[in-house]
């Protein structure tokens, strides 16, 4: 059965691949007696038809069991969207009085329990176990037994008291980081990591009983499942080569860019560029935010809301109906403009406002990474390119005069793809970017495996990678170790997924460019359409069931499997110019049959 999925999949995709200039073009749309496919963004053109059953088999049963788990997973994805909505509330407008903390996390705790037992009923178990062996043809119904099949599996071993005591340590440690943050003592933040570490470790450890029998065969690491969820098809032992291959070419440019900075110190490169420093009316920057950058991009804000937060983030609360943006609060909002943390969010929004409505019941994208991708796609492919500022800077100067007004295109291109080492990773360029994320693999790979204590050294140890990778030192704690919230909230094996978003997401733009006729032109003019449709039709609509890897789909976009080479010579191309310095010729040996994934129809190996 799921080599049938994998192979109508592909075969769909590879005619997606195939037509790609053409308008009309299928995904998906519901029908009557099965399915056909079209997009949200494309409303028209030919059709694809799947029966809902294999015609050998009596439909009247399977039919009944599969409204009754439609029915089931409708009143579970409520649920979760509920328990969105409340973690919004959280990050944005919720008291921050301890007595609230303690509640917020106990109603969090609550929901997921709810959510839990609706997973592990025997009725849901028994729905689920009738439709076993049943040939099911329409791929969005298998989807849906398979993707349910996987969270009971998942339910059932992962403890309740485990997950109950995760949520409510996860809301403490929000807020103890916050705090810690605030004042740059990590002390304050410490024993809720550990905490959260131990807890982590537990769920590896349950997570491993769905792994039997193939850890020998995966290479296994105890990072593993944290990182599988994120990044499916993806190991430690293929992220490391990657990581080391990747950066040594990055260290190689930093250090060219640098030293023809230090030869140019007296070069006013960057007259003209904005200054910041003045006061803001902040509703009018977010306004200008939403009006002219995340409307004309193709967000529609009638379905989505923007919002600042101690922390950019976004939550797909309904990927086709409710997404919330949240930019960071307590400096000019425009700063969000400046460093890309807008348009970054803004790539996450447009993924889940593009995804396909049928896919409401299976609510996972197709990873993480994937994600990431379509986040630093706008953000640097789009954001920081010549095209997209020539459209920017004349409504910058219309907007807020006094901070453009002697800003000219060169300059602010300049000031834009500035490259500098620097210590916090919300700062960092395209070419630092990856660096960042190195440290901050190593360190929370070695807190899982146990090979880096959870103890006050930890900073040290952090301080420590950074001088190694970027050659410079946090000045405290706040701009070190505490500056991102990742780790508060559980979520490790999730900062890879950043730097396999920058390999993904030059793959894809660089296919895009291909695919896409007068695209700059496009984009100098403010039409995004053409591009959100390319990525609507070939990227969003596909949900993690719909794929079994996001190497599947990469290589249907754009030919072949992850090719890191893609991201190097973006960069390369792009800050030799910039820059006016020559690539060596030994930095060109990141070779294809190295990174790139060897396998082909979806198998992936490790290198």
């Amino acid at each position: 059965m799921a080599r049938f999925q994998r192979k109508a999949v592909l075969k769909i995709l590879m005619h997606i691949n195939s037509n790609i200039s053409n308008p009309a073009f299928p995904i998906f749309h519901s029908g009557k007696a099965g399915r056909t496919f079209t997009s949200k963004a494309l409303s028209y053109g030919e059709q694809w038809h799947f029966p809902r059953f294999s015609r050998q088999q009596d439909s009247k049963e399977p039919e009944k069991d599969l409204q009754q788990l439609k029915a089931m997973a409708e009143e579970i994805t409520h649920l979760k969207q509920v328990r969105d909505i409340v973690r919004w509330d959280q990050f944005t407008y919720m008291p921050t009085h301890t007595s609230t903390i303690e509640q917020r996390g106990k109603q969090l705790a609550s929901l997921t329990q709810v959510i839990q037992d609706r997973l592990k009923s025997t009725r849901f178990k028994n729905i689920l176990s009738r439709l076993h062996g049943v040939e099911i043809v329409d791929p969005l119904d298998r989807s849906l037994v398979q993707y349910y099949k996987q969270r009971v599996n998942i339910a059932d071993k992962l403890p309740c008291d485990l997950l109950r005591q995760t949520n409510e340590a996860e809301t403490q440690a929000q807020f103890a980081w916050s705090k810690a943050k605030r004042t740059g003592d990590f002390s304050l933040f410490l024993p809720h990591l550990k905490t959260l570490v131990a807890l982590s470790r537990k769920k590896v450890e349950h997570l491993n009983k769905l792994n039997t029998g193939k850890k020998r065969t995966l290479g296994y690491h105890p990072y593993d499942p944290l990182l599988a969820q994120h990044a499916p098809g993806i190991d430690v032992k293929r992220l490391d080569r990657i990581f080391k291959d990747v950066s040594s070419e990055l260290q190689t440019l930093l250090k060219q860019i640098e030293l023809k900075q230090n030869l140019r110190s007296s070069d006013r490169s960057t007259k003209g560029a904005a200054n910041l420093t003045n006061p803001a009316d902040t509703m009018k920057e977010l306004a200008f935010i939403q009006k002219e950058l995340l409307e004309p991009l193709g967000i529609d804000f009638s379905r989505a809301r923007l919002d600042t937060s101690s922390h950019p983030r976004y939550i797909s609360v309904s990927p086709s109906s409710d997404v919330r943006v949240m930019i960071r609060k307590g400096t000019d909002t425009i700063d969000a403009l400046e460093k890309g943390f807008a348009l970054h969010e803004a790539g996450h929004a447009l993924y889940a406002q593009n995804g396909n409505p049928l896919l409401e019941l299976l609510p996972d994208v197709a990873s993480t990474a994937l994600d990431e991708s379509q986040a630093l796609l706008i953000q640097n492919h789009v954001g920081k390119s010549k095209e997209f500022l020539r459209y920017l800077l004349p409504k910058l100067k219309e907007t807020f005069p006094d901070r453009y007004r002697y800003t000219d295109l060169e300059n602010y291109y300049r000031k834009t793809n500035t490259i500098k080492a620097s210590a916090k990773r919300m700062d960092a360029d395209e070419v630092t970017y990856m660096l960042h994320i190195l440290v901050r693999y190593e360190l929370e790979k070695g807190m899982i495996e146990g090979t880096i204590p959870v103890d006050k050294k930890l900073p040290e140890r952090w301080n420590q990678k950074m001088a190694d990778y970027l050659g410079v030192i946090p000045d405290n704690d706040r701009e070190g170790i505490l500056q991102d919230a990742h780790w508060a909230d559980s979520d490790f094996g999730y900062f890879p997924t950043y730097a396999l978003g920058q390999l993904y997401a030059a793959q894809f733009y660089h296919a895009a460019r291909q695919q896409i006729p007068d695209l700059d032109a496009n984009i100098r003019r403010g039409n995004f359409k053409p591009l959100e449709h390319w990525l609507s039709r070939n990227i969003h609509c596909w949900g993690r069931q719909m794929v079994e890897t996001p190497e599947d789909l990469l290589r249907a976009v754009t030919g072949e499997g992850l090719n890191p080479q893609y991201f190097i010579d973006y960069l390369w191309q792009k800050y030799s110019e910039l820059y006016s310095i020559r690539r060596p010729a030994y930095t060109k040996s990141v070779e294809k049959s190295v990174l790139a994934n060897p396998g082909n129809q979806g198998t992936i190996e490790a290198v």
